[in-house]
């Protein structure tokens, strides 16, 4: 019989033919799908040596995938297969074959892969003892123990971020393309012939949403001219009375926009003083108003910091690719 650590240096050896036991349950299990079983394993084998880098959205799909096999062989085979059908559901019931702590971990498990390293570390030297039971289990578990370390390795190889299919054409880079400092989010952004921005997103400070476009994209880039911080200026300030009249007027509010979980999504709902438990309006009240004053905070800053741009400014040379 393999020990714990045995199995654990099998992680290397993880390939979509090394699990004889699984496959053969999972072909009659409700799970059915083989091919979805070893598509995963296939993955999780890229993502250890390299050949498929994934993010940890993607390691979550391999594990959902791996954990749904085991589900559904864990309850046809074992738990309905042997316990129910072999022992509870006899008229009378019998009793496992083992001791009462033991029996009550195989009638309670809900199989999982971190069930699946307990019980090895646990009930492996009971394989031989209790045939019938242990017989079968452990040598399920035997073979899910190394896919359980696999995750394990995974998890230290995951890239950040979005990963980049690798079977994408590669972008190709403008040489000739002039770039600028966009006046609304400072970033380095494309230039259009007259030198104003090209199209791009950007959430501004304050409003807490992402725009569809940067509001820069109206002026001129921040080395050539000042009037895109200028406008940004008169607009935040605009911006800042209204967020400051709202906090005012929020001690009178009888009705209040709060997001809420609403038909499967998070959706803006209106909730009325009058039919709203008081403990429940207050704590909404002082939401709103810990939100709004920290809007206000974030614009304040950035006026604060648009204006010594503004009294700062001078005009700056575009860097203009050269011609080969």
């Amino acid at each position: 019989m393999k020990t714990y650590d045995q199995l654990i240096l099998e992680v290397t050896a993880i390939l979509p033919t090394s699990f004889p036991v699984f496959e053969e349950m999972i072909k009659t299990s409700k799970f059915g799908k083989i091919e979805r079983f070893y598509n995963a394993i296939t993955d999780l084998r890229g993502v250890l040596d390299g050949t498929r880098p994934t993010n940890k959205a993607g390691l979550d799909v391999i594990k959902r995938n791996i954990g749904a096999a085991l589900d559904g062989v864990w309850d046809d085979h074992i738990y309905k297969g042997i316990v129910l059908t072999k022992y509870m559901w006899k008229t009378p019931p019998i009793a496992l074959p083992m001791p009462e702590a033991e029996a009550e971990a195989v009638w309670k498990i809900n199989m999982s892969l971190i069930e699946a390293e307990r019980m090895y570390r646990k009930y492996a030297h009971r394989e031989k003892q209790v045939p019938g039971i242990w017989g079968v289990i452990i040598p399920l578990l035997r073979e899910i123990v190394p896919i359980k370390a696999a995750l394990d390795v995974a998890k230290t190889k995951l890239v950040v971020g979005r990963v980049r299919d690798p079977n994408a054409p590669v972008k190709e880079i403008n040489p000739n393309q002039i770039r600028g400092t966009c006046t609304w989010c400072d970033r380095n952004i494309a230039l259009t012939a007259d030198k104003r921005m090209t199209h791009h997103g950007y959430q501004r400070p304050g409003w807490g949403e992402q725009t569809r476009s940067c509001d820069g994209i109206l002026y001129r880039c921040g080395e050539v001219s000042d009037e895109g911080y200028r406008a940004k200026l008169k607009s935040y300030t605009q911006h800042l009375t209204h967020l400051k009249q709202q906090l005012s007027a929020l001690p009178s509010k009888t009705s209040l926009e709060i997001r809420r979980w609403v038909r499967g999504g998070n959706n803006l709902v209106t909730i009325n003083k009058s039919e709203t438990p008081e403990y429940e309006w207050v704590q909404h009240m002082n939401n709103k108003k810990r939100n709004l004053e920290s809007d206000i905070a974030v614009i304040e800053g950035e006026i604060t910091n648009t204006k010594t741009v503004i009294k700062n400014w001078k005009p700056v040379a575009l860097m203009i690719p050269k011609k080969p």
